[in-house]
């Protein structure tokens, strides 16, 4: 028999490291045992789960086929498999999923049943809103699942505050999600899907008031034809920015950036006469690094840009006045008028001469600013904020510069808060 039959078996390294033993007195290729693993799995349409075609040697190692198996789906409808053997689910029902030794054709199959699609991500909006002491903000919550297609569950998941002394956020039937502020500050509001525990959330702002948040300045001298004023540090978009500009003579033309509008120009024609212009801004989330103001003359240009928080976007102004200034050390912005509360009153104060300022009584300096040293050459600029809380008149305010009594004008507004 042994004569008969002399045999030398090889063992062969195949793909990923399968092994086959070949028979040289008979014909083709014996290929070790192998299954698949696990022997049957569960996908959820638009996920995949992967199997493994797993050889077993004499010796009792085991490895994996690799490539050396061709894998395929009875129903490809349902669920189709690639190369490496990851089953996508397509729809839900059920496919046979085999795997194909190349080199015996040997077959081995699993049931692969294809489960209807899961939640896999919340998102809930809008995003960071900011939202006025004693006002509502309703939020969605809109689920993404595993087959792409996405669904508004803000009626289905259960809806919290991390600080409800801040806000207040209802799970009542027809009003889930709509948070009711408390209290000034930050707090995290989540949504939680009760079946598959998945979450989202967001930051919802309380304010009760405008607030300041940065300010910066620039002043050029005789001759320099444009004023580069960097946008206050710490912009965000939706910060509405008020920019002050002084400049000698009164005639000059002063052309703003794009995106800027002129609120008003107060002109002073007296002996060295000089003008103070007031422009607005809103934010956006591509602010540019600085705004250059272009001039068709000058003798001295000075400038101050101050951004704002939680102003109304749409109608930030709620009321304005500027006027012209005698020659002197006190110039005077008019009083003005609020028609609601919780804004901030801004006033702007320039006079023809390079000068430091003391701010009115009881207000705050944020610009302080002139485009030559200290003289009577070139023009200086302050501008001061004070919270205004309620509607009422502003009364008449006072800047008081340091040297070099001159001819000005001063400019007072109030902005108003975000509904």
């Amino acid at each position: 028999m042994a004569g008969r039959w002399r045999r030398s078996v090889a063992l062969a390294l195949l793909g990923a490291g399968a092994f086959v033993a070949c028979d040289q007195g008979r014909r083709g290729a014996v290929g070790l045992d192998f299954s698949i693993r696990p022997p049957a799995a569960s996908v959820a349409v638009g996920q995949a789960v992967q199997l493994r075609a797993v050889a077993t040697h004499p010796g009792g190692e085991q490895v994996e086929l690799g490539e050396r198996v061709h894998w395929s789906s009875s129903t490809p409808a349902v669920a189709t498999v690639g190369p490496e053997g990851w089953v996508t689910g397509v729809a839900v029902g059920g496919a046979l999923v085999s795997a194909t030794d190349r080199a015996t054709r040997a077959v081995r199959s699993v049931w692969v049943t294809v489960t209807p699609a899961v939640l896999v991500s919340l998102a809930v909006t809008p995003s960071g809103p900011q939202i006025a002491l004693g006002t509502q903000q309703a939020f969605t919550a809109v689920g993404t699942f595993s087959d792409s297609t996405t669904q508004d569950l803000t009626a289905a998941v259960t809806w919290s505050s991390s600080a409800v002394g801040v806000a207040v956020v209802s799970n009542a039937g027809g009003s889930e999600g709509l948070a009711a502020s408390v209290g000034t500050g930050t707090t995290t509001i989540t949504a939680v899907h009760p079946g598959s525990g998945v979450s989202g959330g967001t930051t919802l702002t309380v304010f009760d008031r405008v607030g300041l948040r940065a300010s910066s300045s620039a002043g050029a001298s005789s001759g320099v034809l444009s004023l580069v004023v960097s946008t206050p540090s710490g912009t965000a978009a939706g910060d509405v920015l008020l920019a002050a500009v002084a400049v000698r003579p009164a005639s000059v033309s002063v052309t703003a950036p794009a995106g800027w509008t002129q609120i008003r120009r107060s002109n002073n024609n007296a002996t060295n006469a000089n003008a103070l212009l007031l422009f607005r801004r809103l934010a956006t989330a591509g602010e540019p690094g600085s705004h250059t103001f272009t001039l068709s003359a000058s003798t001295g240009s000075v400038a101050g840009i101050a951004a704002f928080r939680f102003v109304d976007a749409a109608d930030p102004v709620d009321v304005e006045a500027a006027q012209t200034t005698a020659s002197g050390l006190t110039h005077t912005a008019p009083s003005v008028t609020s028609t609601g509360g919780g804004g901030m009153l801004v006033t702007a104060h320039a006079f023809a001469s390079a000068a430091t300022w003391t701010p009115p009584a009881g207000m705050t300096e944020c610009v302080d600013v002139a485009s030559d040293a200290l003289g009577a050459a070139g023009i200086s600029l302050s501008m001061h904020v004070l919270d205004w809380p309620t509607a009422s008149a502003t009364g008449a305010r006072a800047a008081v510069a340091s040297n070099d009594v001159d001819a000005g004008n001063a400019a007072a507004v109030v902005l108003r808060r975000a509904p």
